[in-house]
């Protein structure tokens, strides 16, 4: 199968206004997730070579692409993808939970990302959330994988198999070449008793 990753937000709904840091008030015509690839690709996001600069989006609209906007400094690696209604999770008290998932990640499990969401506004002004998230697949896998979190086993061998097993040896702290057992960390304990 191929690799994904899903990104989870919260902005308000569209049809709320809302005050931004420049003094004006805004009305939300849609929300969106940015994702910016680097090309550091150890899969440490301490190591990223890219800056909160990659995140600024061009407010031109691209057309016949999955993705609704490009980068302003470089179109390569930022993209910016607005949700549509099937994304939304949840609408409760003038905000939004929304997901987007990333399709064909499979070449980009060591790749550092920066991830961020985005209001577009009534007027087309483009709105970026103060969070910035510094992931890569391989990194969340392996905490995932390390730690059992997963529901069940299946998934537990999944992150294995497709992600830690297959990321870049040379490059990338999260390779691995021994497995662990699912629930491997519950009979570990932290401290002797006194």
């Amino acid at each position: 199968g191929s690799v994904a990753f899903r990104t989870v937000c919260r902005a308000p709904s569209v049809g709320q206004t809302f005050v931004a840091r420049d003094g004006r008030e805004y009305t939300v015509a849609s929300v969106g997730i940015i994702y910016v690839l680097d090309a550091n690709t150890s899969g440490d996001s301490s190591d990223m070579t890219i800056t909160t600069a990659d995140t600024i989006l061009d407010p031109e609209t691209v057309s016949g692409e999955d993705y609704t906007y490009v980068g302003k400094h470089n179109s390569d690696i930022t993209k910016g993808y607005v949700s549509t209604s099937s994304a939304v999770l949840e609408t409760k008290d003038g905000y939004t939970t929304y997901a987007i998932t990333m399709q064909g990640m499979d070449t980009y499990m060591a790749n550092s990302m920066m991830v961020r969401s985005f209001i577009v506004a009534t007027d087309g002004t483009l709105i970026y959330s103060t969070k910035i998230a510094r992931v890569s697949i391989a990194e969340i896998a392996d905490y995932m994988y390390y730690n059992s979190l997963c529901n069940n086993d299946n998934g537990h061998q999944y992150l294995y198999d497709a992600i830690l097993n297959h990321t870049n040896t040379s490059s990338s702290k999260y390779h691995r070449t021994t497995p662990l057992e699912y629930g491997w960390n519950a009979t570990i304990y932290d401290k002797l008793p006194d």
